[in-house]
């Protein structure tokens, strides 16, 4: 027995406040000993009674939340299982939990032992002390409420620096961390960035922008997560993580994070399969980059934050930029490639060879896949031979080859992006000539943006270009919408349609608009008309070469620049500029016949 009497008790209950915000499970064999606890802490705690440890096992194991059991206080000397081996089994279930044990003896081996299998905050001997136990109980449980929040700090800390990061630069933890602390590591960084964000934004209300955001970073993060990265930071729409399994080698890395962003373009899909009818469809790239880095702290005493620097951080934001130029969602650096074990793993072909601004080095990049679907996949895989061969010949400056091997892709596949910029890329080159030192690599930052100037200029239908006849001017829209549909083709793969699109209009527009166009000249005495008269024959007979190319050599990439080309230029230099003439000198005769009609009159 505890021998506590009943004049023990009311001098313990008197110094005590009625706040039960912790739960203690008490655990004794004997009732009369359950009892005189339960007189002694009821009106302080919550309390959980059990006669045996196996008894209070079972109440643990199914109880729904165990962890709202603060502090177990067991007897040692119970029959079947002792009091320590009660304790020891609920280490795995509710680690947080403090035990405390009753004996009535002390042996010193038996107590350390106990202590560090049953994590033993506390031996009570008896007889017991009520006060003494009262004081201890609180000094334990302020204990557990003062970790408790480090926990929470800890956690909340974690919103703002990741664990891993801490651990990186910090071994003995958050109190540690100082301003500028360093350290240099091979890491591998991902970068994710929605596309189009600066259009979405201004189509979508703020509200609805940020649910969607969200959402996004939400599905994001869990894949990142899910493949052991960490997210260093949020900029903006965009994502900066890390991969690094620290106990692991680095070569693991990389798996995990091509993983994670074959499952955020997985995710992606998902995310827009479930969006409302009246939301924008979200869109993403990644690029993946495994290099040495700086890990450390940055700011000032009063202000600090994390930060990871290095051209390896540069090189995997400028990969995820990439990804727009190339069409495609997931792009990798050739460091990545190499140190897999296995490349044949994920579903990776070579996109091209990029000097990238800010570096000498040439950097080969890959495009990873897996998240296509199985038909795209498997045409992929079988022409990934021919973009290679397009690529070395491109780079040797054997263009007609190279084009040749770009077309093979795009007549399984006219709408493969990859292959539409280089079959663009070398028209481009062919009729500009690289450097004599070209390297054979291309300049995102120069190139690309010259490329695109070429390849995608689409012309718009201004009242200036008008004539005052509407038949004609009709025609004249017409000339410019054709053109633009043909642009659009293009970009979107569907390459036949647009030239045959275009070769029956032209074929019309130079039979009907010219005929009715000169006739007008004529009418007005326009007095260029011969010259202009030439520049029809001239187009007529640039019409007849393009159906000539048409019909012997059929459909193809190149045919369809050279007639955007063509009309481009005719569209420029002509209708702007030539017509217009007409226009003005049309409406200067009409202004003449005015001022004569009313001289006439009076």
């Amino acid at each position: 027995m505890f021998h506590l009497t009943k004049e023990a008790i009311k001098k313990a209950n008197a110094a005590r406040k009625a706040d039960k915000e912790h739960t203690i499970l008490l655990v004794d064999d004997e009732e009369a000993n359950l009892r005189t606890l339960v007189d002694l802490l009821e009106d302080d705690y919550h309390l959980l009674v059990a006669n045996s440890g196996y008894e209070a096992l079972d109440l643990i194991k199914n109880d729904p939340n165990p962890e709202r059991i603060h502090l177990i206080i067991s007897d040692q000397r119970m029959p079947r299982m002792t009091g320590v081996e009660f304790l020891k089994q609920t280490i795995p279930i509710i680690p947080k939990t403090i035990r405390m044990i009753l004996t009535g003896f002390i042996d010193l081996d038996a107590t350390l032992s106990a202590i560090n299998e049953g994590k033993i905050y506390k031996f009570f001997t008896k007889p017991l002390e009520p006060q003494d136990m009262l004081i201890t109980i609180k000094r334990a449980l302020d204990v557990y409420n003062l970790e408790k929040k480090m926990i929470q700090t800890q956690k909340t800390l974690e919103k703002f620096v990741p664990e891993q990061f801490l651990k990186r630069i910090v071994g003995k933890g958050v109190t540690e961390i100082e301003l500028g602390q360093a350290k240099r590591e091979t890491i591998t960084i991902l970068f994710t960035d929605i596309r189009s964000f600066t259009s979405l934004s201004e189509q979508t209300p703020p509200q609805e922008l940020l649910s969607l955001l969200n959402r996004y970073f939400k599905h994001m993060s869990q894949s990142i997560h899910q493949h052991h990265g960490f997210i260093d930071k949020f900029i903006g729409d965009a994502i900066m993580a890390l991969f690094d399994r620290h106990e692991k080698s680095y070569l693991i890395q990389v798996e995990d994070a091509i993983h994670a962003a074959i499952d955020m373009q997985k995710q992606l899909v998902a995310l827009n399969r479930g969006k409302e009818a009246t939301q924008p469809e979200i869109r993403a790239g990644n690029g993946i980059h495994t290099g040495e880095v700086i890990l450390g702290t940055v700011g000032s005493e009063d202000r600090m934050d994390s930060t990871v620097l290095g051209d390896s951080v540069n090189l995997a934001a400028r990969l995820e930029k990439l990804t727009k130029v190339y069409g495609v969602n997931i792009i990798i650096s050739e460091n990545l490639v190499r140190l897999l074990e296995n490349p044949a793993t994920f579903c990776l072909r070579p996109v091209d060879w990029v000097l990238v601004k800010g570096k000498k080095d040439i950097t080969e990049i890959y495009e990873v896949f897996d998240h296509d679907p199985d038909d795209l996949k498997k045409i992929k895989q079988e022409t990934a031979l021919h973009l290679l061969e397009g690529l070395t010949h491109r780079r040797c400056q054997n263009w007609r080859k190279a084009l040749e091997s770009f077309q093979a892709i795009l007549d399984q596949n006219p709408q493969d992006t990859v292959a539409q910029f280089h079959f663009q890329y070398c028209l481009y080159l062919k009729e500009n000539s690289p450097p004599y030192d070209w390297s054979g690599a291309t300049k995102p930052d120069i190139d690309i943006l010259d490329v695109g100037k070429e390849i995608h200029q689409m012309v718009e239908w201004h009242s200036d270009y008008a004539i005052g006849i509407e038949k004609i001017d009709s025609q004249h829209r017409e000339l410019f919408v054709r053109i633009n549909q043909l642009v659009k083709a293009i970009q979107q793969g569907m390459i036949k349609e647009g030239i045959v699109d275009a070769i029956q209009f032209l074929k019309v527009y130079v039979e009907q608009h010219f005929q009715e166009e000169q006739e007008f000249m004529k009418s007005i005495n326009y007095p260029e008309y011969e010259s202009h008269l030439e520049m029809h024959r001239y187009f007529v007979i640039v019409v007849q070469q393009l159906r000539e190319d048409y019909e012997y050599d059929g459909i193809s990439l190149d045919l369809a620049f050279k007639i955007q080309n063509k009309v481009i230029d005719w569209v420029v230099d002509h209708v702007c500029k030539e017509d217009s003439k007409i226009a003005h000198w049309h409406r200067s005769q009409l202004k003449e016949n005015a001022l004569n009609s009313d001289f006439n009159s009076s």
